[in-house]
């Protein structure tokens, strides 16, 4: 007499709060006329099937199964398939597990004017602080998911620092604690994953009204930030206007921080070169 053989694939599922299981797919060696098959959805009725109980490979009812609310965390749903040929009697149990999916964290990205090299602080707010785990990620155009710190994970309301260069989107990502897979993430809302694209910093250049930056000592000369998309100026020496006129003593650096409409700012320097005046001594006549 053949033996039965079976195979069920997958036979053990581990699915998340809000998913459905996978179909499962029977192989077997078996092929008799007169062979019956029947599967058995656990008592509770939280599974149902679309086709016939009576097939060989049936279809989980997925729709039911997403808006049952008899199904329950951790619950470990049992579903038994017999064969029977009048010879042979063949029973396998399909294991599907259900597991907790966490609430959505909340992402908070500041401030909301950013400029090239300038720091934004991401907060996730999360509900569970002992239940659930969380990690920051970011992506540039075009590319992938990142892991911000690889293996670094936040347990409760860390607000995470770092330096934007170029575009780049942010996000949370949220498991429950202790899973050693991210099987049941979920990521923050993807309004609230938007690009942050900073502004460019302003380019000037401070220049003088010497073609060499050069004065003899006593004399004074024009410095200036050479740029019309400045709002805002601010000399290291104490002026605020685009232009002052200065008259150092000694070799002197001046630097401008000046700052555009978006509040984006940027500096430059110039060297004043003073050179001391010729020593003349007096002159006497035979």
């Amino acid at each position: 007499v053949l033996l039965p053989s079976f195979s069920i694939t997958p036979k053990y599922q581990s699915i998340c709060k809000g998913d459905a299981p996978v179909d499962p797919i029977v192989n077997t060696n078996l092929n008799f006329t007169g062979e019956s098959w029947q599967w058995t959805l656990p008592s509770s009725s939280a599974m149902s099937l679309i086709q016939n109980s009576t097939l060989q490979n049936v279809i989980f009812n997925q729709l039911a199964f997403r808006n049952n609310s008899a199904i329950s965390i951790n619950d470990t749903l049992l579903v038994t398939l017999d064969y029977e040929n009048g010879v042979c009697e063949y029973r396998d149990t399909i294991f599907v597990i259900v597991r907790d999916r966490p609430t959505s964290p909340t992402l908070s990205i500041s401030p909301d004017t950013l400029c090239n090299g300038d720091s934004i602080n991401l907060t996730a707010f999360i509900d569970s602080i002992n239940t659930y785990e969380y990690r920051f990620e970011y992506k540039y155009r075009g590319g992938n998911w990142i892991d911000f710190n690889i293996n670094t994970i936040y347990t409760t309301n860390n607000p995470l620092s770092t330096i934007i260069q170029q575009e780049t989107k942010y996000r949370v990502r949220g498991r429950q604690t202790g899973n050693n897979i991210y099987d049941c993430e979920v990521n923050s809302p993807l309004t609230q994953s938007l690009w942050k694209d900073p502004f460019d910093l302003p380019t000037f250049a401070a220049v003088s009204s010497s073609p060499t930056d050069e004065i003899c000592l006593g004399d004074s000369i024009q410095i200036q930030a050479n740029s019309f998309l400045l709002l805002t100026y601010v000399w290291d020496h104490g002026p605020t206007t685009a232009s002052d006129s200065v008259s150092p003593s000694t070799n002197t650096a001046y630097t401008v921080t000046g700052a555009d409409s978006f509040g984006c700012k940027n500096t430059d320097s110039i060297i004043i070169k003073v050179n001391q005046l010729p020593n003349t001594s007096p002159i006497y006549h035979n």
